[in-house]
């Protein structure tokens, strides 16, 4: 078989692995994901296709929860992109956001802050301290801080991603509104209610304009804020929310979705 067909082949494999995963057939799309593996492997381990071919692989097995089976695919992954383009490239530092997501799945906090630090740095050093980019690198890391506990540390990135976000996108940008979110849902861990309801409100407020009513993540928004006033003792405010959530999840995404039952369970 001749490189195009090979090329051709494995990309259509993979594409078929992902659309198996999102059906949620997770058994097939695994097996499919292997053969595109196989498949590329042949192309050399420094082809780009090799290189996707093993991060599919590599999710899915994180998806599984087979975690010990994923982190060696995304060594080798990381190392394919150290070698093609470098440590300064972006794709370096997706490369060990992938790492670092795995290990905070895995709960192994300590080896994933120093890669996501490390893709912080290449961030800001490719597109600098302004960039939208480099505020989802700030989240990443003020994420994981909140995980460990350490809302000290996470507070001040949340808040500079905020600002980032705020000059680079303006206010009623989504991903504005995902800042404000974050900063609300750090707050209400740590039980700052008063501080958490305004911010969780405009980020709902935004949604509704940008995304509509029917959008999933304006459900997002909503069974959150239903959650904040639960916490808070505050029924009669919790219910109708949850109760529109609920509704928005079903027409959205159909009553055999994880999220759809979710939002049963927080009305139960």
């Amino acid at each position: 078989m001749k490189n195009e067909d090979l090329i051709l082949k494995v990309r259509e494999l993979n594409h078929e692995s992902v659309r198996l995963y999102q059906q949620g057939k997770f058994d097939h799309a695994f097996e499919i994901a292997r053969q595109a593996v196989s498949i590329s492997r042949s192309l050399g381990e420094e082809h780009p296709d090799y290189a996707t071919s093993l991060h599919n692989l590599a999710f899915l097995y994180q998806a599984m929860g087979r975690c010990e089976k994923a982190e060696p695919l995304y060594l080798r992954l990381l190392e394919i992109v150290r070698k093609a383009l470098g440590e300064e490239h972006p794709n370096y530092a997706v490369s060990l956001h992938n790492l670092a997501a795995l290990y905070i799945s895995m709960g192994r906090y300590e080896k994933a802050e120093p890669l996501l630090k490390q893709a912080l740095e290449i961030v800001r050093n490719v597109l600098g301290d302004k960039h939208p980019g480099y505020a989802a690198s700030l989240h990443n890391l003020a994420a994981l801080y909140e995980s460990m506990g350490l809302y000290e540390k996470a507070e001040p990135l949340y808040r500079q991603a905020l600002e980032i976000r705020r000059k680079a996108l303006g206010v009623e940008h989504p991903d504005y509104a995902t800042s404000l979110h974050n900063l609300a849902g750090l707050y209400e861990g740590m039980g700052q209610y008063e501080k958490a309801e305004p911010l969780y409100r405009q980020a709902l407020e935004i949604r509704r304009k940008a995304l509509r009513e029917e959008h999933p993540d304006y459900a997002v928004s909503l069974n959150n804020l239903a959650v904040l006033y639960y916490s808070m003792g505050r029924y009669e405010k919790a219910e109708p929310l949850f109760r529109q959530a609920l509704e928005i999840r079903r027409k959205a995404l159909g009553e055999e979705q994880p999220d759809y039952a979710a939002s049963l369970d927080s009305l139960g």
